[in-house]
C-alpha cells in the first residue's frame, strides 16, 4: 500500500490522540530496549518465568503467563503499557 491509499489517523477510531499514540510507541520501544539490554540480569533473577516490564523495570513476574495476566489485570491500571516476556536460558519470547 502506498501513501496515497492510507487513511488519515482517526482519534475516535483509535480512542487516543496521535500524540498519545506516539508516546505509547516510544515507551514500548524504551521498555523493549531495556529488556534486551538487561537480559543477563533478568536471566539470573527470573529464569523460566514470565515477566511484565513497564517503564524500564519488572513490575511483576510469575511461572505462568495466565496467572501473570490475571494478577496484572487485578492491579490498579491493569496491564496498560506492560510488555510481557518469557525469560528463558535460550531464546526469549515476547507475548505483547
Amino acid at each position: 500500500m502506498d501513501n496515497s491509499q492510507m487513511r488519515p489517523f482517526d482519534e475516535k477510531e483509535w480512542g487516543m490522540t496521535s500524540t498519545e499514540l506516539r508516546e505509547g510507541m516510544e515507551r514500548f520501544a524504551q521498555d523493549l530496549d531495556w529488556y534486551y539490554s538487561n537480559r543477563t540480569m533478568l536471566r539470573k533473577k527470573y529464569i523460566d518465568r514470565w515477566v511484565a516490564v513497564k517503564d524500564r523495570k519488572v513490575v511483576m513476574a510469575d511461572r505462568t503467563c495466565d496467572r501473570l495476566l490475571k494478577r496484572l489485570k487485578a492491579r490498579p491500571g491493569g496491564r496498560a503499557g506492560a510488555q510481557i516476556f518469557f525469560v528463558s536460558t535460550s531464546e526469549d519470547t515476547m507475548v505483547y
